[in-house]
Order: C-alpha cells, then sequence, then structure tokens
C-alpha cells in the first residue's frame, strides 16, 4: 500500500490501480507497479508511458506472441482441385 491518495475523491491508490495502466501485463512477471518494469520470458523490461508499449532495456520493443499465433494455418487438400 501506498500513501498516496486520490485528488478527487481522497481514495487510497492501491497496486491494483497502478497496475491497470500497464498494457499486457499478464505476460509480465515481477512487475513493479511504481516503476514499470517486469520481466519478459526471464528478460528484463520497461514500460514507456510516451509510447505506451513494453520495451528491453536495450529499447527493442516487446512483442508478445501466444503459441496460437505462431502456428501456420493449414491449407486445403490439393486434391479437390483436380
Amino acid at each position: 500500500m501506498y500513501l498516496w491518495r486520490h485528488l478527487d475523491n481522497n481514495t487510497q491508490v492501491t497496486d491494483e490501480v497502478l497496475i491497470a495502466r500497464f498494457l499486457d501485463k499478464e505476460y509480465i512477471d515481477n512487475l513493479h507497479s511504481l516503476k514499470g518494469t517486469g520481466t519478459y520470458q526471464g528478460k528484463e523490461v520497461k514500460f514507456l508511458l510516451t509510447q505506451y508499449c513494453w520495451v528491453y532495456l536495450n529499447n527493442w520493443t516487446v512483442h508478445f506472441h501466444s503459441t496460437s499465433t505462431l502456428e501456420t494455418p493449414e491449407s486445403p487438400a490439393d486434391d479437390d482441385m483436380a
């Protein structure tokens, strides 16, 4: 918990509020909500608010891939075309 409060309604700022601003947070391990840093596949990453994306520490953009996007679609059988 943090001692910060929202100015408009005086509610306390929680980790959930801070983490909500990060896209693709489900892929990030060890997410630090204040620094916007964590790890992805064992490599350190940071969230850039100016570009609203995750980048590695060498400033390359992180591309999140699921197994479904890596699979190639099956081609239709060619024997129907003959």
